[in-house]
């Protein structure tokens, strides 16, 4: 907060100039824990719990982490319009910048929660969208699950061409210096568009995004992996970001598992990655 405080020039309010999108994750992984439940409520394992705590535990992540999103994207609204030289440093700082991913991945997580499991493995049936088990859309499910991935995504791009796009264009800051944990943030926001989409039939935007986080990976991984002396050590409140570099793989592998229909022999060399990385952790 004191360098950010040196940066603008302001001091900081006691609320609202210190709420940092790092605080993000708090929804992403509460996010992260709903679709866990839904998947294990999904009948696609053998679950000893009963159907009913399942649904009782889903429904309780999903509205936890809907009212915790809710809140912080409304908070950090107005952080954005009272102190917007505290988000312009922030969005500037190459470690705070990579958590804007994380609401949208938080968003896109939870619409998974809402389309039913049906459909990674029925895609020969139509593009069609039935009435999901955790909310009844009706008629209207198919418009409003494809409008809301299709604004979450977007989100996504825009965020990736604008921090990431100056790689291959003008700008003065490169991947070596600016390449830290939290960059695997926009790799996990791929995965889980890539994931929704395959999950909403939408297969070539699904191999799109799949193909783009891939690629970027490939690329993240042998810059961290090399730490060059120009990378500036973590700050210690953001030091746990090191274990992103399991989540990336891990998402690779469901992700893929949604787009084939099954866990082939990517989705075991995605999942085995990401073992390996835990244990060198």
């Amino acid at each position: 907060m004191a360098r950010m405080q040196q940066e603008t020039g302001h001091p900081p309010s006691p609320f609202l100039a210190r709420f940092h999108a790092d605080l993000f994750r708090v929804s992403m992984a509460l996010a992260g824990q709903a679709l866990l439940w839904r998947t294990l409520s999904s009948g696609s394992f053998s679950d000893p719990w009963p159907p009913l705590f399942n649904s009782i535990v889903e429904k309780s992540f999903w509205l936890l982490a809907a009212l915790v999103l809710s809140s912080s994207s409304l908070a950090y609204l107005f952080k954005s319009i009272f102190h917007f030289h505290v988000v312009k440093a922030e969005f500037l700082d190459r470690w705070r910048v990579n958590y804007l991913f994380a609401p949208w991945i938080a968003a896109i997580l939870l619409l998974q929660c809402l389309l039913p499991f049906r459909y990674d493995h029925e895609r020969s049936s139509g593009s069609g969208l039935g009435g999901s088990k955790f909310i009844n859309w009706g008629h209207l499910a198919p418009l409003i699950s494809r409008a809301l991935w299709c604004a979450c995504t977007a989100a996504v791009l825009l965020l990736e061409v604008k921090i990431y796009g100056q790689w291959f264009t003008k700008g003065k800051r490169f991947l070596s210096t600016v390449a830290n944990p939290s960059t695997h943030l926009s790799l996990i926001g791929n995965f889980a568009s890539a994931q929704a989409a395959a999950r909403l039939n939408w297969m070539e935007p699904a191999l799109f995004l799949f193909s783009v986080g891939i690629v970027h990976y490939l690329v993240v991984f042998v810059t961290l992996y090399q730490r060059l002396p120009c990378n500036a050590s973590s700050p210690a409140r953001l030091q746990p970001a090191i274990f992103l570099s399991i989540a990336a793989p891990s998402m690779a592998s469901v992700a893929w598992a949604s787009i084939s229909g099954h866990f082939d022999t990517a989705c075991k060399m995605f999942h085995f990655l990401s073992i390996f990385l835990f244990l060198m952790l």
